[in-house]
């Protein structure tokens, strides 16, 4: 009985011992193929139009985080306490072909921003979704900057989300004279910050007849990182680079996927605050001086929550899709598109904007 006891015992230890390094193995395999990118990288963009932007245009612009076109209305999602991993390869396919229908029937926007675009990943069937854009718009100038690559994501356990690789792209009808990507710091604890996002935001710089600049910042921010306060190492970054370009005289746009409501919500929305997804972080309200606007919807919610498939009266939503603008600039028109959730978990949103003479503005000091 004894003899058969260690045996058990010797043969449990030999058991555990080889999942110990099976598993240091794998987390020595991740760590060596992790990807780094620098604090700022310059970036390739996909040049076919040259037009320059004119005095006193009307511009527009839209950002979508179209969620790898895997986030649609049938989809919840394991890390948001739902149940599935990855949607089946034939809705993937009908919420890309939906979402790029939509895309190609307002030709007439100056700039796009996108987040959660997929390039070679597991869970979007290993579709090059910066090409099916890059098609889409193939009147645009483009530029994409990887901010998610894992050779493997490891969870569900048995049934992994596998090999990802994707980022954000800016689209624009307008020649750029500079493209950049701005790394924000890895915040996430270790282990976890080699499978989660490289986060980041992409910065477009535009000449203007008065040889100031209009500066497009294409920001996804980060969720999943419980501890608000390293949260808002990534907003200060961000911040610093906005007050930065606009104290210089030029034109300043942020947007994006926040991950967080904007400055005096609670102030202005109207829409159905039943329905707002519980504790949603806020920006502060001297994020930034009050001559910036905040460009958002005050009616209709940009993001739903995705522990269930989409629900319109039980699904719990938020507003983390808008703009930040500078003062140098005029609002004319800002609303989300209603598009239900159908073909993915963000509704895109849009901005009507006109650039204000150049004047010696002073200098924000913030």
């Amino acid at each position: 009985m004894a003899a058969r006891f260690k045996k058990l015992i010797k043969r449990t230890g030999l058991f555990l011992g080889i999942l110990i390094i099976l598993f240091s193995s794998f987390l020595i395999y991740i760590s060596l193929k992790d990807y780094n990118p620098p604090d700022f990288m310059p970036l390739a963009y996909n040049q076919t139009n040259v037009s320059q932007i004119e005095d006193s245009t009307t511009l527009s612009i839209i950002t979508w985080n179209i969620g790898y076109n895997g986030l649609g209305k049938e989809m919840d999602f394991f890390y948001d306490g739902g149940k599935q991993v990855r949607t089946n390869e034939k809705l993937s396919l009908k919420y890309l072909k939906n979402n790029l229908l939509f895309i190609e029937k307002l030709d007439s926007i100056d700039f796009w921003f996108f987040q959660e675009v997929d390039l070679h990943s597991q869970r979007s069937y290993f579709v090059d979704q910066m090409q099916k854009l890059t098609e889409s718009l193939s009147e645009y100038n483009s530029v994409a900057a990887i901010n998610y690559s894992v050779s493997w994501v490891p969870v569900p356990l048995f049934n992994p989300l596998g090999k990802v690789k994707g980022g954000m792209m800016t689209f624009s009808k307008h020649a750029p004279i500079e493209a950049s990507r701005y790394a924000y710091p890895n915040i996430a604890a270790w282990p976890d910050n080699l499978f989660l996002l490289d986060r980041c935001f992409i910065l477009t710089r535009f000449l203007l007849p008065n040889n100031k600049h209009l500066v497009l910042l294409n920001t996804h921010n980060s969720y999943y990182v419980t501890n608000d306060s390293l949260r808002k190492i990534e907003l200060d970054i961000l911040r610093e680079k906005m007050l930065e370009e606009y104290n210089g005289g030029n034109y300043v746009i942020a947007g994006g996927d926040w991950n967080r409501l904007p400055a005096k919500f609670n102030d202005v929305f109207r829409g159905d605050m039943t329905k707002l997804q519980i504790a949603m972080p806020s920006f502060h309200n001297d994020f930034l001086s009050q001559d910036w606007m905040w460009a958002f919807d005050t009616v209709q919610f940009t993001n739903r929550e995705l522990n269930f498939p989409y629900d319109e009266l039980e699904s719990k939503k938020s507003s983390i899709d808008y703009f930040i603008v500078s003062p140098n600039i005029e609002l004319i028109k800002n609303f989300v598109f209603p598009l239900n959730f159908e073909n993915t978990d963000h509704n895109p949103v849009y901005l009507k904007f006109r650039l204000k003479e150049i004047n010696l503005h002073k200098t924000d000091r913030q």
